[in-house]
């Protein structure tokens, strides 16, 4: 029998409350107060990226002009890599670790012992953040894409991280073989195709969210992140039920840019299990979706 979540009902309320004025500033219909709002946040991560790297100078010109940068170095010393010359580590750093796009507080917060699935890891950022601080928490990380997988796993190695397992394949509806196509010049948007569109797509192993869950051989999963470019509506075509109730947090990007229907279908997977909030981007058309399951009835 799987255990309830002790997470209330209005866990989203200090989330949701922080995400509303953002939205009511961007969508204010006012270019200077949004231009205000914008350039503020961006000087607040600058400030960030001071406080937490070493090599702020090269991050902040990365961030700013939105350029290539292939390492990232921490306060302790430990560096980060990234595919050269490709876009989105900076961006997805401060993402991960600054806007805490999945770990908000008032979502989750890591305990003792907690099982952790980190699907669509990229090169890591979201398990070394998660994983480095709490050395008695277990996070398996999937990415299916060579040059990031790589990269993830000496990032692991980097980090010394002991409590992480690093699989590369993809997830999606079935068991079997597909490819990875890169796409567009950042790491985070390559995707999954049932066949090679281009010369040079990688071969690599897909898996159900069943056989994941399953294999891990424990009866609670405290979250499930997931950010697989489209991938996730397949993924939850398929699922059990039994599988989705085993797990008492969901963090997933939802792409209904790249398949329409997306968010309808998730949330109709997890209407029954799981407390839904829902954070759009402000196109509308992709987003994060957060979950956490809810308690049986007496």
């Amino acid at each position: 029998m799987v255990m309830a979540s002790n997470v209330p009902h209005d866990f989203g309320r200090p989330f949701v409350m922080r995400e509303a004025v953002r939205r009511a500033i961007l969508a204010s219909g006012s270019p200077s107060l949004r231009r205000a709002w914008t350039y503020l946040a961006a000087c607040v991560k600058c400030l960030w990226l001071i406080l937490r790297t070493r090599n702020w100078p090269e991050l902040i010109r990365a961030y700013v002009r939105q350029a290539p940068c292939d390492t990232i170095v921490l306060r302790d010393g430990t560096r980060l890599i990234h595919p050269a010359n490709t876009l989105g580590f900076v961006d997805t750093f401060l993402e991960v670790w600054f806007d805490r796009c999945y770990t908000d507080p008032a979502f989750y917060s890591p305990r003792d012992g907690d099982v952790v699935l980190d699907l669509g890891g990229n090169v890591g950022l979201f398990t070394i953040l998660l994983a480095r601080p709490n050395p008695s928490c277990r996070v398996v990380v999937v990415e299916p894409f060579e040059e990031n997988f790589e990269c993830l796993r000496r990032n692991v190695e980097a980090a010394n991280l002991g409590n992480v397992e690093v699989r590369k394949a993809a997830l999606a509806g079935e068991r079997g073989t597909a490819y990875m196509q890169r796409v567009g010049q950042r790491s985070l948007d390559h995707r999954l195709a049932e066949v090679p569109d281009v010369s040079g797509a990688d071969e690599v192993n897909t898996i159900t969210l069943d056989d994941l869950v399953g294999s891990l051989q424990c009866e609670s999963i405290a979250l499930v992140k997931i950010d697989i470019e489209g991938s996730e509506h397949d993924a939850f075509q398929t699922v059990a039920n039994e599988t989705i109730r085993r797990v008492e947090r969901f963090a997933i990007e939802y792409h209904d840019n790249l398949k329409p229907g997306t968010l309808a279908l998730l949330r109709a997977r997890l209407a029954d299990t799981h407390e839904i909030r829902i954070r759009p981007s402000v196109k509308g058309t992709f987003g994060m979706l957060y979950g956490v399951r809810k308690a049986p009835h007496p």
